[in-house]
């Protein structure tokens, strides 16, 4: 168990879609398939990534899963959401071939304005937003 189990911080503790989150992860599951891949296998095109779709950084922070090709049931976590695309963290191992097709869940970067604003959850944010900062604190 983490001692302090809970820490003052700007960002909040939960883990997205967990009990305490109270988010639930159905209403932010979107389905696709892959329109287009980069050669290192790591940025991934395909429609339901345009901003007509979803505001950029929507799925930023959040998770792809494949469900069809040689990385099926393989899955990462994305690190970048720009128009029509995603980068994940880590490259997938296998081929991803055009017209493979994924499940992809909402991403959260943990602060209030995205709680409040992308998921209405604002009552379960445990983060702390308006802790001065150490040098505001101590300077004359």
């Amino acid at each position: 168990e983490k001692v302090p189990r809970l820490v003052y911080s700007e960002y909040c503790p939960w883990s997205l879609f967990d009990a305490n989150c109270g988010v639930t992860k159905s209403s932010y599951t979107h389905t696709g398939t892959v329109t287009a891949i980069s050669s290192n296998s790591r940025t991934i095109s395909a429609d339901v990534f345009s901003s007509g779709s979803h505001d950029v950084g929507y799925f930023q922070d959040g998770e792809i899963n494949f469900t069809s090709g040689l990385n099926n049931g393989e899955s990462r976590s994305m690190r970048v959401h720009s128009d029509g695309s995603v980068t994940v963290r880590l490259p997938f191992f296998k081929t991803i071939s055009v017209n493979d097709t994924f499940t992809v869940y909402a991403g959260c970067d943990k602060i209030g304005e995205t709680c409040n604003d992308r998921f209405n959850n604002y009552i379960n944010f445990l983060g702390f937003e308006h802790i001065p900062k150490p040098e505001d604190l101590y300077t004359p």
